[in-house]
């Protein structure tokens, strides 16, 4: 192949890496201006369009239920005929390694506190009924909003690839609303491209805290200190192991490592439950989950007319913007190993079971921080989360067996980071690649080691949050892309007389 179609083949690859390497030397030689530009980017997004972030993840929860109850939900993601690729325990493996699960391990004590001792304007700190919104918040937060992003997109794009036999593509999806013309020329191209920069930064940023945890962890436990070299040693070891992953394939190493993470998490999640306070945990699963049921639409819906919004702004919005920078590579992801599953199961295996598993397990783990945490000072209490890197190892450290349970998390959090980055690659690669779902082994070993770069420059630059800031005030575009490809979906099934 000359010169010439090698850069007509590979046009997104080609400027997407240019601006990543861009990110990465703004970044690392000008930190402080990124911040600002950042802080001042997402300010701006959560003022004027907050609302819509809120309106379009009730319309996501909408749809989803909508679609798997309909006529549709029998529609199966291929031929008629086909199989699913993955046993039902690998595949939700899969899903919930691949995704935000080193960000439930980070926060699932931080979390918690934050809301406890900094709730929300009309909220007294330090109350019951701060404790009751933390706990059904962080429920919403990790659970069904999340699920909902990732699965809108990921059916879209398991539906046109499976069952209609176009490439893996996100602007595939909305060929039925604007025509092939246009999807496979400059405005496809064009979606395609910004869905990776939105992607890799999100990414970079999300891999950084998984790092900054288990430095954290290993600070805690065995004095080891938080240094540049000791970052880079992690990921330096940790990257050599998921790129090494990437390459043998979904088959092999993403699956296997994501079986033995989930039933290293349902070892932890076991463990925590034996050693904490096993009545409250009960309790507070009761009490919780009936809390979320109850405020489920004040909830989502939660934003405030006339009042302040800073709250809302901070946390909510800012977290369903998150989830939209994910969203690019989980739906890719996601949608790669679903393969012979119907609409309906699909919603349920994407959507439904990670919920649960998400409410069980920060049910025993805000029970734990926050029984921790009675009879101490607000100011305690903030000084703690103030360092959400070290909060779980703290909080532990008040239970049995706090060794053995620190360094399971250790031990989770890096394989976490391992999936993750597994799949981001994969997902990235092929969205490099024309869609190729056999990406060349070259893109997944560059793209890998581009997110280890970010994460480590950040990291040593002092702050992750210049990136991740400015990669979710990017979204609003990709936003605006996701709710789109609702109708187009729908305007295609109907085509189809399904």
């Amino acid at each position: 192949m000359d010169r010439s179609s090698y850069f007509k083949e590979n046009e997104v690859f080609i400027w997407t890496l240019l601006i990543a390497f861009g990110v990465i030397v703004f970044g690392a030689v000008y930190s402080n201006t990124l911040s600002e530009i950042s802080s001042a980017c997402m300010s701006w997004v959560s003022y004027y369009f907050g609302w819509l972030y809120i309106l379009s993840v009730a319309a996501f929860i909408g749809f989803c239920l909508w679609i798997s109850m309909s006529k549709y939900g029998k529609v199966k993601l291929g031929k008629d005929d086909e199989k699913p690729e993955f046993s039902t325990f690998s595949w939700y493996a899969m899903l919930f390694c691949g995704s935000t699960g080193i960000g439930l391990v980070f926060w699932s004590i931080a979390e918690p506190l934050s809301h406890y001792a900094a709730p929300p304007f009309g909220i007294e700190a330090g109350t019951m009924e701060a404790i009751d919104f933390s706990i059904r918040t962080c429920y919403l937060h990790w659970g069904i909003t999340q699920w909902v992003c990732f699965a809108v997109v990921g059916l879209g794009v398991a539906y046109f690839q499976f069952r209609k036999g176009k490439n893996a593509q996100l602007s595939n999806l909305l060929s039925p609303l604007v025509g092939d013309k246009l999807t496979e020329g400059w405005f496809g191209k064009f979606i395609d491209g910004f869905s990776v920069v939105v992607s890799f930064a999100g990414v970079a940023t999300s891999l950084g805290l998984g790092v900054s945890q288990i430095c954290g962890g290993l600070h805690h436990l065995f004095d080891i200190p938080k240094t540049e070299d000791t970052i880079l040693i992690i990921i330096v070891l940790i990257t050599l192991v998921f790129i090494i992953s990437a390459i043998t394939g979904v088959y092999k190493g993403i699956k296997i490592l994501s079986n033995l993470n989930t039933y290293l998490a349902l070892a932890l999640l076991a463990l925590a439950f034996m050693v904490g306070p096993k009545i409250t945990i009960l309790n507070n699963l009761t009490n919780s989950v009936g809390q979320h049921i109850q405020y489920f639409f004040k909830d989502v819906f939660m934003i405030n007319a006339f009042g302040d919004n800073e709250w809302v702004m901070n946390w909510r919005v800012f977290y369903y913007a998150w989830f939209v920078a994910w969203v690019p590579f989980v739906g890719m992801f996601v949608a790669r190993i679903s393969k012979g599953r119907t609409i309906r199961e699909f919603i349920m295996g994407v959507v439904i079971v990670p919920t649960v598993f998400t409410i069980l397990w920060l049910s025993v783990f805000s029970a734990i921080a926050l029984s921790t945490v009675q009879g101490w000072s607000l100011e305690s209490v903030q000084k703690l989360i103030a360092s959400p890197e070290t909060a779980v190892f703290i909080v532990f450290s008040n239970y049995p067996l706090s060794q053995v349970i620190s360094i399971m998390i250790i031990v989770l959090l890096g394989v976490f980071f391992i999936t993750s980055a597994d799949s981001a690659t994969y997902s990235l690669s092929v969205m490099t690649s024309n869609g190729n779902i056999n990406p060349p082994v070259y893109k997944k070993v560059v793209w890998g080691v581009v997110e280890a770069t970010i994460a480590y420059i950040l990291l040593s630059a002092g702050s992750l949050k210049p990136l991740q800031t400015i990669s979710i005030a990017a979204t609003l575009p990709f936003l605006i892309v996701m709710i789109a490809m609702m109708p187009a979906l729908v305007k295609d099934l109907r085509k189809s007389n399904i």
